[in-house]
């Protein structure tokens, strides 16, 4: 069928992972990824795309629901009296409009489901739907480079025709070879030569179609693995992930990696923001990247089970593949798929490290927790984060309890670390211009966090003042 999907750009990556199972079952999928609002040209385009399609798939979330241009498609299509089908990413309200338009209409539901099993229902769906665009009607090529999201992962059944093709082609060579030998020997020796050459055969032929099979990470003879238990933990970018399993489907080609994310940050974190950070699977060839319908805000201390998807090409196997999270540049955390041991930089712990700090102004800091950790500071002083960073800088973490004693409120900060060779560096996460505190009112899980070169190690000095305050005061020894 020609299908038009309708979306918003933040889902991309669900779209992505949609659009490569519906071309690989041999539809046309027209996606628009050029975010050119306004233009005639886009305009135009869309509404090409609408009526040569034979159905509109809407992927239903709340940023769709929000989008001006999806409801346009969608009115679009309806004006078109084109089937719209929608398929839910998220549960979102929908808006006068388009709910009017699909009031009645069967919904395909991928929340908190399997991608493959959600997948069969959509098969189901639109096999029932009739072709109504003209025949001989091909969808119009996306403008600009607006394809290239269909492109990410190429589709396997002609790489098995073509093996299938070469093994026949063998099969057929071997057996004229047989045949040929056997009319040339005759005689008394015509059938014993006969039963022998088509041992031969069978062997050669067995042997040829085992050579076939060999990919990367596969001896000949092994069976391609595919189904591990793993038991994994990395930490990454303020996110303990532990990995569970790894499964591989060759039929649906289609590799489930089952995942927790944990958020060690004291703020919310985004665990499908880490994701897009550089992570790809590695196996014999390009990197394969990652999909997930994971939320896109955990707050800290939570846990979020997950799975995480991959479509590795044909032959793949467990063997030798590598989940990477994180760039060649960056502090990187690889989950070997074939059970092998996890590597990270974990978080180095300082309990040892205990003390106060007076600002010079009524407002005493108490330290709770002192560690460095294999990334960037983000955020405020009270909602603290981390995205990856560069692998020659960490970051010390210094989080505690403060309570201004004075009268009325204040406001806190301006937190300094000096390095052992004096440089000083400000608080990524903690100034006075953003933290007020009220009088007699502690304020528990206050973060200050430097972005230091690594590794860290040797004599720290915190030094914590209030705003007009000086000379500073004399600080806090941190020795890490």
């Amino acid at each position: 069928m020609r299908l038009f999907v309708s979306y918003s750009r933040t889902d991309a990556q669900f779209v992505r992972q949609l659009t490569t199972a519906l071309e690989a079952d041999g539809h046309d999928v027209w996606v628009d990824t050029e975010d050119i609002v306004g233009s005639e040209q886009w305009r135009a385009s869309i509404v090409a795309g609408v009526q040569r399609a034979d159905a509109v798939l809407l992927v239903v979330s709340p940023r769709s629901m929000a989008s001006p241009n999806v409801e346009r498609e969608v009115t679009v299509a309806a004006e078109e009296t084109r089937r719209i089908v929608p398929v839910v990413l998220e549960a979102a309200d929908m808006t006068g409009s388009i709910l009017f338009v699909l009031a009645g209409t069967q919904q395909i539901s991928f929340v908190g489901r399997p991608f493959a099993v959600a997948m069969e229902d959509l098969r189901d769906e639109l096999r029932k739907l009739p072709s109504s665009a003209p025949e001989g009607s091909s969808l119009p090529p996306p403008t600009g480079a607006a394809r290239e999201i269909t492109t990410t992962v190429t589709p396997t059944p002609k790489a098995n025709n073509r093996r299938t093709a070469l093994i026949a082609v063998v099969i057929v060579a071997l057996v004229a070879g047989a045949i040929y030998l056997a009319s040339r020997r005759g005689g008394d020796d015509s059938v014993e030569g006969s039963a022998q050459t088509a041992a031969t055969v069978t062997q050669s032929t067995e042997t040829a179609i085992t050579t076939a099979d060999t990919t990367a990470g596969t001896t000949a003879g092994d069976a391609p693995l595919a189904d591990v238990a793993l038991d994994a933990k990395v930490w990454f970018s303020g996110f303990e992930i532990a990995a569970t399993r790894a499964t591989y489907d060759p039929t649906a080609g289609e590799l489930n990696m089952l995942v927790t994310f944990k958020n060690d940050a004291l703020g919310p974190s985004d665990p499908l923001g880490v994701l897009l950070s550089g992570s790809a699977l590695e196996w014999s060839g390009d990197p394969l990247p990652a999909y997930c319908s994971c939320s896109n805000q955990l707050q800290g201390g939570n846990v979020l089970p997950a799975t995480i998807q991959f479509f590795p090409p044909a032959g793949f196997d467990l063997r030798g593949a590598v989940f990477v999270l994180g760039s060649a540049t960056q502090h990187q955390a690889k989950i070997p798929m074939d059970g092998g041991e996890a590597t990270s930089d974990l978080p180095v712990e300082h309990p040892e490290i205990q003390g106060q700090i007076d600002d010079g102004a009524g407002t005493t800091f108490t330290i709770e927790r002192v560690r460095v950790v294999a990334a960037d500071c983000w955020g405020l002083a009270d909602g603290l984060t981390y995205v990856p960073g560069p692998a020659d800088r960490v970051s010390v973490e210094v989080v505690g309890s403060v309570v201004y004693t004075g009268e009325g409120s204040v406001n806190f900060g301006d937190a300094t670390l000096v390095l052992p060779d004096g440089t000083r560096i400000s608080s990524a996460s903690l100034t006075s211009y953003v933290y007020a505190l009220s009088s007699n009112q502690p304020q528990h899980d206050v973060g200050a966090c430097f972005s230091v070169p690594a590794p860290a190690a040797g004599s720290y000095t915190l030094i914590v003042t209030a705003a007009n305050v000086g000379p500073d005061p004399a600080g806090l020894t941190l020795e890490l």
